[in-house]
């Protein structure tokens, strides 16, 4: 209809201490004045291709779960005949010659132990597909200058900048950073009933 529409969200709209009176024409009037006064904070819809990337990035969270999976059945394997890597942190190199060298006499086992392993590779290989796929968008708008700014907080990957600027999108929506952790799940939680409690974070 050629009308120019803002959205905002519910949480974002600020709100006068102790305001409890609810009615449309006062709420038509306070929304009236908060936006002339440039207090509204729209809501950015992503882009084609920042939902694309997103997309992309959840593809991989998801290969990263498969693989997760491929190397527990490989552990849990290995632990019913009694092989147990203990040299070292798992899956580094060291692990991967040593699971070169293993062997077994019954030739199922043998089929067996090459199928998880083929399995492995191959979501290694599909891993490492979607992760070079991911890298050309480290210095591509419009992410380049998140990204930029998230890598360097200690701890951070490009990869992860990427992710976290796939998935917020508009970090106005994150006021404080209580609410960005909140978003995350970062942010600890207990539920009691009866006599027993769960503690998350």
């Amino acid at each position: 209809m050629g009308v120019s529409c803002d959205v905002v969200a519910p949480s974002l709209i600020p709100k006068a201490p102790g305001d409890r009176v609810k009615t449309d024409k006062r709420d038509c009037r306070r929304l009236a004045r908060l936006h002339r006064a440039g207090e509204l904070i729209p809501i950015r819809i992503p882009t084609v291709a920042e939902e694309a990337v997103r997309d992309l990035c959840r593809a991989r969270g998801d290969l990263v779960a498969d693989r997760r999976r491929a190397r527990q059945r490989l552990s849990a394997f290995l632990l019913r005949h009694g092989r147990v890597y203990r040299d070292g942190t798992a899956w580094a190199l060291a692990h991967a010659r040593w699971l070169a060298g293993q062997t077994f006499d019954q030739p199922a086992l043998s089929e067996t132990f090459a199928h998880y392993r083929a399995v492995l590779a191959t979501r290694d290989a599909a891993l490492e597909a979607i992760e070079a796929d991911l890298a050309g968008w480290y210095d591509r708008p419009p992410f380049a200058e998140c990204v930029r700014r998230l890598a360097a907080y200690r701890g951070v990957a490009p990869l992860g900048g990427l992710t976290l600027a796939a998935e917020v999108c508009d970090w106005r929506r994150f006021p404080r950073a209580g609410a960005f952790m909140g978003f995350i799940g970062l942010v600890p939680s207990k539920y009691s009933s009866g006599g027993s409690t769960s503690r998350e974070g």
